[in-house]
């Protein structure tokens, strides 16, 4: 299997007044192929799979805003593997 993150953002979707982000969204889109290693055969590919995690922003402490972002890739990336999974066991 290889694969390449093709994308990853972060946009803020909810604020607080006009200024103060409480809630932002991480987007992360990859592409996949299965490829057997005598001649190099793709033997199943995905592109663009895309997924999205909502996490809450810290006020005042850009350090638990971090940790919040990390643990919402963590969730989205267990999402996108559970969900890369069942595509490939699917389509054989």
């Amino acid at each position: 299997m290889k694969g390449v993150i093709t994308m990853i953002r972060t946009r803020t979707i909810a604020r607080v007044g006009t200024e103060l982000a409480s809630q932002r969204e991480v987007v992360m889109t990859v592409d996949l192929k299965l490829v057997q290693q005598d001649g190099g055969k793709i033997l199943w590919a995905a592109n663009g799979l895309s997924e999205r995690q909502i996490y809450d922003v810290a006020q005042n402490s850009s350090v638990a805003t971090d940790q919040l972002e990390t643990v919402a890739i963590a969730v989205l990336s267990e999402r996108m593997s559970e969900r890369i999974f069942n595509r490939l066991t699917n389509d054989f």
